[in-house]
Formats: C-alpha cells, structure tokens, sequence
C-alpha cells in the first residue's frame, strides 16, 4: 500500500484528539457500506413511501370446533429516541435539532418510529459537512497547517514511528485480514501515517462504520426521496481550524493513542456510542469529558483548546444557521453532533437565550 501526501494529511487529520473526541468525520474515509436499499432491505424501510415492511399474514385456517380467544398481544413500547429535540421560533416556526453520531452500528437500525416520523415531516435535511462527499475532501488551495515535524526532533518522530509499530504488532493478522498488509508493508510508513492505521483498526474492531452513521443514513434517504440537503458549516474554515491545532495538543493526542491498545481504543470508542444511543446527557459529557482528558493527558488548557475548536467556536454559528432557516420558513431536520447540544453553551441553550421553545421529544 502506498500512502501519498494527501494520503497522509488525511490520516493525520482522523488522528487529532478532538476529531476523536467529537467523533467526527474523517473516520468515515476508513469505513466502507452500503447505500439506501441496502438499509431498506436490511432494516425493514420501504424505499417507496419509507414505512417499515411486514411479511403479509396469512388467514387462519377454520377451526373444526369452537377455540378459546386468545389473548391480545400487547403493542410494543415505542423505542427511545437518542437526542431529538423540536425547535419552536418566536415567529412560530419549527425545526427538529437531532443530536447524531459520526459513526453507528449495524444494531440500532432500524431507527426508532417517532425519528423518523420527525424525518419524514421535514423538507429539508441539514448536516455539519457534507458527510456524504468525504472521500473527495481536499485541503484548500494555498491552504498551510501545523506540521508536527517541525515541532519534535526526528529522533522523537523515529520514537514515535517504532511505538506505533509496536502497536501494530499486536494486530499483524488482524491488519492483513482487515486491509490485506503485512506489518512489512507499512514498516517504512512515517508515525503520522502508521497512528491513523491504528485508529482506522481500532473504529473496526468497535464495530462502528461510517455507514451506519446518522448522517450518511439520512442524506441516503433524503437523496432517495429527492429532498434537499443544506450544509450548515463552512468546511474549509473547520478543517483549516483542525489541522492548525497547536502542537502541543497534536503530540498529546498522538502519545494517548501510542500508549494505548488497540483493543483498548475499540473499547472506548464502543462506550462513547452506547453513551449516545442511552440518549443520558449526562452519559455523554461523561464519554466526551473521558475523552478530552485522555487526548490531552489531563492538561487543563489543552482541555480548553479542545473544547475552543470542537465546540465553542461552531455552537454560536450552529445556532445562527438555524435561526436563520427557520426565519426563512424552512422546515428542515437539522443534524449536528450530538456534543454539541448537551453541555454549558451549547447550541439549543443559545436558541433558549433568544427566545426559541425547546422541547426534548423521547418516543
């Protein structure tokens, strides 16, 4: 396997502690899956008026003598939702704000009734970045970012290069069945490179795909019912945000991954989606703030720095999006992370601040 340089910022990116930490996009460029039918076919969705199939049932065949009535099945409970909220502007109109992950797994479809139903009364869905499109991300033109190279020496580089392959080690087979590589043919890679290996094996081993993410699902199905999908965020300015973290938290991130399994990084990563899919968001600041200490070694202001570029900078200009559709009479199913709608600050808060009713919708 060849990596080139786009190649490689692309796997540095996904290894940012923040980017961890958020789950965010750039775990998708590991994933492979498949489209809208196959979720249809596997998960009970019928493509053509999106409600959930069921095998015909066949009539009973008379009784040669009277049978006792047998006793009403009870209806199922109606599945929790993770993270949906209706947004109700002082101008009357609404928006469901669903709080997603990045990345799913295969078991939680199919999606509980009630969120789709929000899904279906939209004319519009929205996402962070155009999630669907990641393989075809580029840095901007002329763009420049924190080369880490630039901020250790190379005997730390080489240091950090023979503890990834360390790594690895541990996971030879599972490398090769998993991307069909011997630990010789990535043995000459550089650490950034062999890092974002370890954290595509890890997201593997979880269980999670980037196809089973919130986003992909819901532009899929949009794309099949030909609603039309908005993109809230400017891309360039976040990615650019991303690869000028300080050096400081790139080392931090690059050493908690180092100095731990892979098997350990499944683990974690698991927990931060059963965190999600609980919908406590308590349990989720809880996997988040986990995480924030693990990729910053505890450090308080690389915590901060953290917390600046995945969160505190993006949650005002979410809520500025939001306004502003729902100003315009867009009836839009508005997806963003769902880190950024628990916490202090986040973006249903400052849509409370301005007058917005907020209400949790459960089922």
């Amino acid at each position: 396997m060849t990596i080139d340089n786009k190649g490689k910022l692309a796997l540095k990116t996904k290894c940012l502690p923040f980017i961890m930490a958020m789950l965010l996009v750039a775990v998708l460029a590991a994933c492979g899956g498949n489209g809208a039918d196959d979720y249809a076919d596997s998960n009970g969705y019928d493509n053509d008026n999106g409600s959930a199939t069921a095998d015909a049932t066949p009539s009973p065949t008379p009784a040669a003598t009277p049978q006792a009535t047998p006793e009403p099945t009870p209806e199922p409970e109606p599945e929790e939702i993770p993270f949906l909220w209706l947004v109700t502007a002082p101008h009357g109109q609404t928006m469901y704000v669903f709080g997603t992950t990045h990345i799913g797994l295969a078991e939680w479809f199919p999606l509980p009734q009630g969120l789709m139903d929000a899904f279906r009364r939209s004319d519009f869905i929205a996402t962070e970045m155009p999630f669907h499109e990641v393989p075809h991300w580029t840095l901007p033109e002329g763009a420049e970012y924190v080369d880490i190279n630039d901020h250790i020496t190379p005997e730390q580089a080489e240091d950090f290069r023979l503890a990834a392959l360390a790594n690895l080690a541990n996971y030879e087979s599972y490398l090769n069945e998993l991307m069909g590589l011997a630990l010789d043919d990535v043995y000459d890679h550089d650490f950034e490179a062999l890092i974002g290996i370890i954290t595509m094996l890890a997201s593997n081993k979880s269980g999670a795909s980037g196809w089973y993410g919130m986003e992909i699902f819901f532009t899929r199905e949009a794309s099949s019912r030909s609603i039309p999908v908005l993109i809230i965020e400017d891309i360039d300015a976040n990615m650019l945000a991303v690869l000028n973290a300080s050096p400081q938290l790139q080392i931090a991130g690059f050493e908690a991954i180092l100095n731990t399994s892979i098997s350990e990084l499944a683990a974690f990563e698991r927990g931060q989606l059963e965190a999600w899919r609980s919908g406590d968001d308590q349990a989720l600041l809880a996997a988040l703030e986990a995480q924030f200490y693990r990729n910053t070694g505890g450090d308080a202001d690389l915590i901060q720095e953290t917390r600046d570029i995945g969160l505190t900078y993006r949650d005002p200009q979410m809520a500025d999006r939001a306004s502003e559709w729902m100003a315009e009479g867009k009836k839009v199913f508005f997806m963003v992370g769902a880190g950024h709608l628990v916490g202090e600050g986040n973006v249903l808060e400052i849509l409370a601040e301005r007058g917005y009713q907020i209400e949790r919708i459960r089922q």
